[in-house]
């Protein structure tokens, strides 16, 4: 899926300035950096477990990531998602907070963001009126 193909996807937000529908896609391109992160978390921490799951998680994170290199570049995507993964995973070590709330955070909305990002894309626009 390539850039212009969801970029043309995002076009029908309504009367969206270009500065307005860009800052929605830069926002949600962070947003799937971010889940891609929480996805992989979670496919290590299910992996044993339920394998199957794990499997479906990592395919979240990769449909995610390539969402995001779809909105912007390789370059953002990578930086964005280690970003994300390094401090996910330091406030797991430090205790600053368990999985089960990580879950809570992250958990439904990622699932919505990645199974229908043009959706999420205009919720972001309308939400900067």
């Amino acid at each position: 899926m390539g850039r212009n193909f969801l970029f043309v996807l995002l076009l029908p937000l309504g009367s969206a300035s270009a500065y307005e529908l860009e800052k929605a896609v830069d926002v949600l391109s962070h947003e799937l950096t971010d889940c891609a992160g929480f996805y992989l978390i979670s496919a290590g921490r299910v992996r044993a477990q339920q394998p199957e799951l794990a499997e479906q998680n990592k395919q979240a994170a990769v449909n995610a990531l390539a969402y995001s290199n779809a909105l912007t570049d390789v370059e953002t995507t990578r930086a964005r998602s280690e970003a994300a993964l390094v401090s996910m995973v330091g406030d797991l070590k430090s205790g600053a907070v368990s999985f089960p709330a990580l879950s809570a955070k992250y958990a439904d909305q990622c699932a919505q963001t990645v199974a229908n990002p043009e959706k999420r894309a205009d919720y972001l626009q309308k939400k900067q009126d």
